[in-house]
């Protein structure tokens, strides 16, 4: 009945997407360092063994996994810069949080942190193709605390300038 074919739809559906790890994983291994260029593995994938799986009318397929795509595209040399750029983009608005300075830049940095450290969890079942949010979060975290130093260094300048009028 339909439980059967919902049962077997899901079934396949778990066995293409681990047909996506595999095959990323292999194509990785086989350039782990400057990888096939990006989109690689949507090109890569359709003229591999797994292209079984393709849908007739969607002739390339993504990875359903930001970093691997990322790794197969540009290898190492594209995911470890890539991993390091969210994580300064995470310490940074992790000093704001601390040093609370201002309120307001304090939990404006708690909620990007939040919307990065979610957007790095949903990367490991979403395309790279959907990551603009993600790039939109990376460009506000790394924006942020240049905005709270330069309105710290304003606040200070104002203090001296009212501390020498006072003199």
């Amino acid at each position: 009945g339909l439980t059967s074919e919902t049962s077997k739809a899901a079934q396949q559906s778990t066995e293409r997407r681990l047909s996506y790890a595999t095959f990323g994983l292999e194509i990785f291994l086989e350039n782990p360092f400057l990888g096939t260029g990006l989109g690689g593995f949507a090109s890569e994938y359709g003229q591999s063994i797994y292209r079984f799986w393709r849908n007739p009318d969607d002739p390339r397929r993504i990875a359903h996994n930001m970093y691997l795509e990322i790794a197969v595209g540009l290898g190492l040399l594209g995911l470890i810069p890539f991993l390091l750029l969210l994580f300064s983009c995470l310490v940074g608005l992790q000093r704001l949080v601390d040093y609370r300075w201002h309120k307001a830049y304090a939990e404006l940095a708690v909620a990007l942190q939040t919307g990065l450290l979610a957007y790095m969890f949903i990367g490991l079942f979403s395309s790279s193709q959907y990551d603009k949010a993600l790039w939109l979060l990376i460009g506000l975290a790394a924006v942020l605390p240049v905005l709270a130093d330069k309105d710290e260094r304003q606040a200070a300048l104002a203090g001296q300038a009212s501390i020498l009028e006072a003199a």
